[in-house]
């Protein structure tokens, strides 16, 4: 009888050489993928995709750069973005010299600049290739679906509608308010230094003065607003809205986090926009009831738009029922109805536009006026010419 051994040796199927082959083969491989894996670990995994994350950030950023000009490197994701921390004019004014046309990018958004008229018009006619922008945060505080960064058929709607605000016609038609406005403040400025002169105090701030760009920043405010929507905006409004303006202003720095994290300046910047808008849309409102009642006569731009368009929506019932309207009863651009609140917004882009550079430009021309005596007294003697009797005590 043969023994268990034997038996089990029997029945054991022998496995082909090839067999055996295959699986030494497919140990060793597992051996080898082993000791690959044994020293991975989260750490290493994250290295790694950071390494390529930055890697694949400045090949992107050269691939758009080419031959711009513009930093060789740039700081990963971030790029320039610590210069916010603490801008330098120097800085922003060496990249405007630096070419007509030059680029950084900023958490991975290229950003070219043109320094140029030529180039900025090449910008603004390349709508498929760039979005023509202040900087990114821009869209976020005057909203995306502002005019100014609409193309082709829904910008040319606004266009055609806003050009007629601006002839020779209407703005003389805006020179009673914004006369009304010089005279409050002048009156307001003319008392301060009545004060000044009583109580000897010098004309600067170290001496007893104030400083003058802040009530200039307001000045221009009121100028803009009483021009742009009348008296639909009380004096306490623009007050405000020139007092909080510095948070848009501080909010479109060049260089900015893409998102708005909470008490940053892109965060109270977008409070205070929203805080202009809603002022805008609710002159809008007001203007719309006004000038629908008998008699209103436009005193603003916003007055003049709203009649635009209630002239346009007459003239196109009259085209549904029927009627054979004569060209020159044919309003010169027949527009749509536009919302309250896309009214707001195209408004807000006309303060965006007459804020800061005016301001600025006031409070050189006073401070070059005060270095010149003999330039202020031309000044003094054109306006007396000009202005006669209504010069008053101003020029004294």
């Amino acid at each position: 009888m043969p023994s268990i051994m034997e038996a089990f040796n029997a029945s054991t199927t022998h496995l082909p050489a090839a067999t055996i082959d295959r699986l030494v083969g497919a140990k060793a491989q597992t051996g080898f993928l082993s000791n690959i894996t044994n020293g991975v670990n989260i750490w290493s995994v994250l290295f790694t995709l950071l390494a390529a994350a930055v890697v694949y950030d400045q090949i992107a950023y050269w691939r758009n750069k080419g031959v711009l000009s513009g930093p060789a490197w740039k700081m990963p994701f971030i790029g320039p973005f610590l210069q916010s921390v603490d801008p330098k004019f120097e800085a922003y004014h060496k990249q405007w010299m630096s070419a007509p046309l030059s680029c950084v990018s900023v958490f991975h958004i290229f950003v070219i600049m043109g320094s140029t008229r030529d180039v900025a018009r090449q910008i603004f006619n390349a709508p498929a290739y760039v979005k023509p922008c202040v900087v990114e945060v821009a869209s976020k505080l005057l909203r995306p679906e502002n005019w100014v960064f609409l193309d082709g058929k829904a910008h040319v709607e606004y266009r055609k509608g806003l050009n007629g605000l601006f002839t020779r016609q209407a703005l003389t038609g805006y020179l009673p308010g914004q006369q009304e406005v010089y005279e409050q403040y002048f009156e307001s400025f003319f008392q301060s230094s009545e004060m000044a002169r009583k109580e000897k105090s010098g004309a600067g701030p170290d001496k007893g003065g104030e400083k003058s760009v802040y009530i200039l920043r307001e000045l221009m405010c009121a100028l803009s607003c009483r021009t742009f929507v009348g008296h639909y905006m009380s004096h306490s409004q623009v007050k405000e809205i020139a007092d909080d303006y510095y948070n848009i202003t501080a909010a479109m720095e060049l260089v900015n986090f893409p998102i708005i994290i909470p008490f940053t300046k892109t965060w109270y910047g977008k409070k205070a926009a929203d805080k202009v808008l809603e002022a805008f849309a609710s002159c809008a409102a007001k203007a719309k009831i006004r000038m629908r009642s008998s008699g209103a006569k436009a005193e603003c731009i916003l007055d003049r738009w709203i009649l635009q368009m209630m002239e346009s929506e007459q003239y196109r019932q009259r085209i549904e029922r029927g009627e054979s309207v004569p060209s020159e009863e044919k309003p010169a651009q027949v527009l749509r109805g536009f919302t309250d609140f896309e009214i707001s917004m195209t408004l807000f882009t006309f303060l965006f536009a007459s804020q800061d550079a005016t301001s600025s430009a006031c409070s050189w021309l006073l401070q070059l006026l005060a270095d010149r005596p003999d330039a202020l007294e031309k000044v003094r003697a054109e306006g007396k010419q000009i202005m006669g009797d209504r010069y008053g005590k101003y020029g004294a």
